[in-house]
Order: C-alpha cells, then sequence, then structure tokens
C-alpha cells in the first residue's frame, strides 16, 4: 500500500479549525485498519512528518504505538525533505522520523528485494542509486521517491533537484512518487507507468490540498508464482471535507492568491508577445488549459483576454 504525505505534527497549524495532532494519529489509525483490511504493507512515500523534531513526548509515544499496533506490519517508509534538518541526512538520527527508524517503529526503505521484485526507496536528500545503472535482473524493479515530476502543474517554477525526469525512471516498471499533494492519472514513460496518490494530511489550505476531498492510497500486488502485477486505488476511510477541517479564511486567502497570479499573468502577457516569438497554442495550454486547480469560469476569462490580446497584436489564434 503506497500512501503520500502525511505531515504529522504535535503543533496546530494556523488554518485548520480541528485538532490536527489528534487528526492526524487519527489518519494513521484508519489507514492501519485499511492495511489489515486489505492484507498490504504500507510504504509512506516521505513527509511522514511535517517538521523534523516533534517536541511532544506524549504524541510520538502515541504514533509509535500506533504504527506498531495498528497496522498489518510495521510501515516503511522513505524522508521527505520536511521530515530532516537543513537538507542533510546526517541529520537523520536527530529527527522525529530518524527515532522511528532507531526504535524500529518504522522501517527506512532503501532497498527491499522479494521473491518477485525489487523496491528502491529514494529519499529527498540521498537519492545516491538514482544517478547509477542498476544491476539487470528478471525482477520487477520498483522505485518509491520523493520528487516532482515535469507533468505537475507550473514545473518551471521547481527548481532541478526536485524533479525526477522520465531518463531516471526509465529503469523502473513502476514508479510512485509523493512530494506533490495533487493526485494525479497515470503517466506512462517508456514501458513503466507513474502513479502519484497526492497527500493523505492536508496540513495547509493551497491548491494540492483544497480541491480533492478524499485522499486515495495506492494497492499494488504482485503474484508470487508468475509475477502477474495489479495496481488499484483506494479511498481512505473517514476523511472530513474541506469545510469542516479549514477556516474560511484561509479557503479564501488560496482563492485571492490564485485570481491574484492570474491577473499578473494577464498584465504581463502583452510584454512577454511583445518580447519574444511565442508559440500562442502551447502557452495558454500550459498556463492554463490543462491546469485543474483553476475554475472553468476563470480559465474561459483568461482565454479571452489572451485570445483579444494576441488579435490586437495581429496574431492568429
Amino acid at each position: 500500500m503506497i500512501v503520500g504525505d502525511l505531515h504529522a505534527d504535535s503543533k496546530q497549524p494556523g488554518g485548520r479549525i480541528d485538532d490536527w495532532p489528534k487528526t492526524s494519529l487519527s489518519k494513521l489509525i484508519n489507514l492501519g485498519r485499511l492495511s489489515i483490511e486489505q492484507e498490504a504493507q504500507v510504504i509512506f512515500l516521505g513527509d511522514l512528518f511535517h517538521t523534523p523534531r516533534q517536541e511532544s513526548h506524549s504524541y510520538m509515544g502515541e504514533l509509535s504505538k500506533i504504527l506498531t499496533t495498528k497496522f498489518y506490519k510495521i510501515p516503511y517508509s522513505i524522508v521527505g525533505n520536511h521530515d530532516i534538518q537543513y537538507n542533510n541526512m546526517g541529520w537523520l538520527d536527530r529527527s522525529a522520523i530518524g527515532e522511528l527508524f532507531l526504535s524500529g517503529c518504522l522501517k527506512h526503505l532503501e532497498r527491499l528485494e522479494l521473491d518477485k521484485c525489487i523496491i528502491y526507496g529514494a529519499s529527498f536528500f540521498n537519492p545516491f542509486w538514482i544517478k547509477q545503472t542498476l544491476p539487470k535482473t528478471d525482477k520487477i524493479q520498483i522505485l518509491i521517491g520523493h520528487f516532482y515530476h515535469h507533468t505537475m502543474g507550473a514545473s518551471e517554477l521547481v527548481g532541478k533537484k526536485e524533479m525526477l525526469e522520465d531518463s531516471v525512471m526509465a529503469q523502473f516498471k513502476y514508479t510512485f512518487l509523493g512530494h506533490d499533494h495533487t493526485p494525479y492519472e497515470p503517466y506512462s514513460y517508456g514501458d513503466g507507468m507513474l502513479y502519484r496518490p497526492g497527500s493523505l494530511g492536508r496540513i495547509s489550505a493551497d491548491a494540492g490540498n483544497i480541491n480533492r476531498d478524499t485522499p486515495n492510497v495506492y494497492i499494488l500486488e504482485i503474484d508470487d508464482n508468475d509475477g502477474y502485477t495489479s495496481i488499484w486505488k483506494e479511498e481512505v476511510p473517514n476523511i472530513k471535507p474541506i469545510e469542516e477541517v479549514f477556516t474560511f479564511e484561509s479557503i479564501q486567502k488560496h482563492t485571492d492568491e490564485a485570481f491574484s497570479e492570474i491577473a499578473s499573468f494577464a498584465k504581463n502577457f502583452k510584454k512577454l508577445l511583445l518580447g519574444k516569438k511565442v508559440d500562442y497554442r502551447e502557452l495558454m495550454e500550459q498556463a492554463f488549459l490543462e491546469n485543474d486547480n483553476i475554475d472553468q469560469s476563470v480559465r474561459d476569462n483568461v482565454r479571452s483576454i489572451i485570445m483579444s490580446t494576441i488579435s490586437q497584436l495581429g496574431g492568429q489564434v
């Protein structure tokens, strides 16, 4: 069972109405029940924690108890950017997730070889092996990573270190990525498939967290006899809608920021067209038409502005 970012925290984040420390533990309990129901080993895609250090011993004790008693088996996890300080794996043993690894309440996924597959874990700060050519094998090779992919919205704004290229994934039959909170449809690359379930926890009222109500996990099943593989989604139970967990102000703030970004784009569009040659159709598709996080009415309005500007400048739509 492949699970996206939880962002568990003993502190209450701004914008949420509920008791987030309590809710994050409840999410783990519900996830554990699902893993028992499916008889599935859970693998977290990183960012299990929102901050590297957790000050509450009672919170960590409760979380540790859940991981060791409420799951089908003790889960695995890779390390996300929120799990560790200073972007340095040398600080792992001084982090909350490192404490769980050392105590045996959680297993650190680096390389796990099973009968029919090999699962590689690529933590955010230490993906040492993904730059290497892996040894040839008849076993199915699977990548578990904490990275963005170029098909995400506004990917041009993300640093290269956060992006995982298709050329790297090409060695793997299946890739599962965390880090991006938005769930996506499966993406094919060569002979492989990329899956991104989105986040389990919604720590803030941004686009990836607001525009979906119920998070899903992926179940990966490989037949021990012939290696036949099946992958499907399962819905995590007892997830509340955004109106019950976020304040109206935090939701409104996200909406206002989205409109502000669109207005800024529209103002600079004419400058962009005058400054260099532009593929109008490609620009519109990249900016708005394929961005599901923007309401249709807003996209229609922006499209009208773009087409009008192109026409005024003598371009063809």
